[in-house]
């Protein structure tokens, strides 16, 4: 069973397909998706270049909807500190039995009680938010973890993952939903960018933001 994205074919378990198709992703979706792709080690490019740029290695980041830690495990070995949380309980448990060493939780984006108030210098986002139903609430949450000044990173999937639909219409109301989503009050500075890489034969297209938490002197 597949699911057509962007001209390729996805081979996921029935009950995945089906509710990534009608846009409905929940808990179990997510844990069948887990069980049947290796996300592999590789960070995301733009993730990379993000965390080189912003804060130095022995950073406290926190990987929000982590997966099976592909993100985690590049920060972890390019020296930084990192907790990785993910809601599916399968993405935690293939990521504890690979990569032992990292920290992880089950935890939802919405839900990070098990963090402290301004508590790390950078949250990371890799295509996580984008599925989250109640995305203010989350932003909220990790509005509160971060510290002063502190840095997140998110990146959202173009629709159709299609390079063409960051252009014209489509591209104006991304960015119009982007806007209203992303400028909350703890937020002092956004940027956003856009940005197209190749998996294989699939050419997938990507919103990039750049949010930075207000000092404590702004």
């Amino acid at each position: 069973m597949g699911a057509q994205l962007g001209g390729v074919l996805l081979r996921l378990p029935v009950r995945a397909v089906d509710i990534l198709v009608r846009g409905r992703m929940t808990i179990e979706a997510w844990d069948d998706i887990h069980r049947a792709r290796d996300w592999g080690t590789c960070p995301e490019p733009a993730m990379a270049r993000f965390a080189k740029r912003r804060f130095p290695r022995g950073a406290f980041v926190l990987d929000v909807g982590c997966g099976v830690g592909a993100q985690s495990y590049w920060l972890a070995e390019s020296g930084y500190d990192v907790w990785a949380v993910d809601a599916s309980p399968v993405a935690i448990s293939r990521i504890r039995q690979r990569t032992p060493m990292l920290r992880t939780a089950v935890s939802d984006a919405c839900d990070l009680r098990m963090f402290p108030d301004d508590h790390f210098d950078a949250v990371i986002d890799v295509c996580c938010l984008q599925h989250v139903g109640a995305i203010s609430k989350a932003l909220a949450e990790i509005g509160r973890v971060l510290r002063p000044g502190g840095w997140l990173f998110s990146m959202a999937a173009a629709w159709d993952h299609a390079p063409e639909a960051l252009e014209g219409f489509a591209r104006r109301l991304m960015w119009e939903s982007i806007d209203k989503v992303y400028k909350l009050p703890w937020v002092a500075e956004i940027v956003t960018a856009k940005a197209s890489h190749t998996d294989g034969p699939l050419t997938i297209a990507h919103w990039l933001i750049e949010a930075r938490k207000h000092a404590h002197a702004d």
